[in-house]
């Protein structure tokens, strides 16, 4: 038999506790280093992704103290043509615009002077053989106690300094501890990522005013072009935004856009004959008086005519009749003259715009069809065509063509706005701004649009310049309406379905049309 022996098992390989120790330090190292990374991969999108230079600003203090364990943090842009640091951001505290020198003087002036990072364990214990002093008027107003401080240079791609952080009070628990290594190195990381988001912020707001100086410049052009609407498309931009942020359903974006739609949407008049944007009566002054110097002469010539019928006269008969016959010439050519002086102030009453009454009508086609014919046989007419047919203009003073021109200048304004190169958030600026005379029971122009093909904003626009074009004190052929009236009509051409109801409710009960003409805020 054989013999029974014992199974045998595996040894146990002992593992030291200092290598387990190192093993889970290390375990927890990585995590905390993957943590990180995924951290400041958010905080990369998220600083590519804001383009508002003010939000910018808030979020990358917020970042540097969450990442720091900050109490406080403080952003400051550089403006070098001012020589100054700029306040934008200060976290839980609200301040306007604060500008401090870019002097060595300061804390935050000294790193934008030298572009050294500053760390300081205690500003109230600063060497007095220092440069810099620690500013304590803020703790000294508000009770708080400012002591570490992690002050960094922000460099653009040139390595020009554009920005100041600045830290303060590294928290531990409840105690307040210095700024680390590990902290100046995560804040190296962060602004790195942060100055190229404010230069790209920067950047995109010089291009972005420099496009809306282009476009209010253009506009404020149009207007000068035609002195009768001057800061028309201002008032018009303040009335759509303000009607626009009341409704409440626009994004920021979507604003901007109906704000550049309303500085344009007269841009269409550059091809407009400046002579019809300019118009004021149905004649110009330079018209009204060759009629009357036509008129004048033809009272002179009846005149000469009659004394020289007179004198014919004369000669054929005795000279007892010569008193009576000269009497008679001087009736006959006092109420001729009379009569065309009549004719020429009723000329000068209707230049003026004014609704034509169908008595009014007749009188000038009596006028129309007057001649006077001399001793030569030579007719003269009392009006030209061309005098007739503007002086019969029945409600204002343009021609069915003069105004057909005017109206082409929405046609004129998609074609010319078709052909800028608008941002994707822009890309409607040429539709509203040429539907603005659409209206929507289909009787607008130019293509006489249903309600369907009107977006709110075009209608939006259409209750700005109606309001602005019966309101405006800048029209010298016609007197402001007072605001009272201007709306009663606006409710009118809505309950025929003209305009949008709802939209014209919006912009009286807001008292939008209240809105202070103030050029220097217009659209902002």
């Amino acid at each position: 038999m054989g013999s029974l022996g014992s199974e045998s098992k595996p040894n146990k390989i002992a593992v030291p506790a200092q290598d387990i120790v190192i093993n889970n330090i290390s375990k927890r190292n990585d995590a905390l280093f993957d943590e990180t990374s995924m951290r400041f991969i958010k905080i990369a999108v998220n600083l590519s992704q804001e383009k508002d230079l003010k939000k910018l600003m808030n979020l990358i203090t917020n970042e540097a103290m969450q990442l720091t364990s900050s109490a406080r943090g403080t952003l400051y842009l550089v403006d070098r043509e001012r020589h100054k640091l700029i306040f934008y951001v200060t976290n839980q505290l609200s301040f306007n615009e604060i500008t401090i020198p870019i002097t060595p003087e300061s804390i935050a002036g000294y790193v934008g002077v030298t572009g050294e990072t500053l760390r300081l364990d205690d500003v109230y214990e600063l060497s007095e053989e220092l440069p810099y002093k620690f500013n304590k008027s803020f703790d000294q107003r508000t009770g708080f106690r400012t002591k570490s401080m992690l002050v960094v240079p922000l460099s653009s791609h040139k390595n020009e300094i554009i920005g100041i952080l600045q830290l303060i009070n590294k928290e531990d628990g409840n105690e307040i501890i210095g700024y680390n290594n590990t902290d100046l190195e995560l804040i190296n990381a962060v602004g790195s990522l942060a100055a190229v988001s404010i230069e790209n912020a920067l950047l995109y707001k010089e291009i972005e005013s420099l496009f809306e100086g282009f476009v209010r410049y253009s506009a404020t052009a149009i207007d000068e072009r035609d002195p009768c609407t001057g800061g028309h498309s201002r008032r018009v931009v303040l009335y759509s935004v303000g009607l626009a942020a009341a409704l409440g359903t626009f994004s920021q974006a979507q604003i901007k856009e109906i704000k550049y739609a309303a500085w344009l949407h007269d841009i269409g008049k550059i091809g407009v004959r400046e002579a019809v944007l300019s118009k004021e009566n149905k004649l110009t002054a330079t018209q009204l008086e060759v009629v009357k110097c036509r008129l004048s002469m033809i009272c002179e010539m009846m005149q000469k005519d009659a004394y020289n019928q007179a004198l014919q006269l004369m000669a054929s008969k005795s000279s007892g009749c010569d008193s009576m016959i000269l009497q008679s010439l001087k009736e006959n050519v006092t109420r001729f003259r009379d009569e065309v002086n009549a004719d020429y102030d009723f000329i000068v009453q209707i230049n003026v715009p004014s609704f034509m009454t169908d008595e009014k009508i007749r009188r000038l086609e009596a006028i129309r069809n007057k001649k006077y014919i001399n001793t030569q046989g030579q007719s003269f007419e009392f009006l030209s065509h061309f005098e007739y047919e503007n002086l019969m203009v029945v409600r204002g003073n343009l021609t069915n063509f003069e105004r057909m021109e005017i109206e082409s200048h929405v046609t004129k304004t998609f074609e010319i706005l078709k052909h800028i190169p608008f941002t994707r958030e822009l890309k409607n600026v040429p539709e509203f701004a040429s539907k603005h005379h659409e209206k929507l029971d289909g009787t607008g122009y130019p293509n006489r649009l249903p309600a369907a093909n009107i977006p709110v904003q075009v209608r939006i626009i259409s209750i700005a310049d109606i309001y602005d074009a019966l309101t405006a004190q800048d029209r010298p052929y016609k007197k402001a309406m007072p605001a009272e009236v201007a709306l009663k009509i606006l409710k009118e051409e809505a309950a025929g379905g003209k305009l949008d109801q709802d939209l014209l409710d919006l912009f009286i009960k807001e008292e939008v049309y209240k809105l202070s003409d103030d050029p220097a805020s217009v659209g902002e």
